[in-house]
């Protein structure tokens, strides 16, 4: 979790830390997402070490279902479409 008041510095430290802690895993890809400012400094820390990063894409799909005493249901459906590769460049 980044705390909402984390400095530019702080974020940055984050990143490296756990950078680090995927790389000494041994990790040669990761799912990156989150916070933006720390997915953006995590993003660039892994792949500054060879680590390919990737994020999901999905579609949605809400329907709506009006209830007999007038209330709506609403449902959220949420499918996996393939894994995007952050650049590098």
């Amino acid at each position: 979790t980044v705390p909402s008041d984390a400095t530019e510095v702080e974020v940055l430290a984050l990143s490296e830390q756990l950078a680090k802690r995927a790389v000494e895993a041994g990790a040669a890809g990761a799912f990156v997402v989150g916070e933006f400012s720390l997915t953006f400094e995590l993003v660039r820390a892994l792949q500054q070490r060879g680590v390919r990063c990737f994020l999901a894409t999905s579609e949605r799909s809400s329907t709506e279902v009006k209830r007999a005493d007038g209330t709506v249901e609403r449902k959220q459906e949420f499918k996996f479409i393939r894994w995007r590769e952050y650049r590098a460049d």
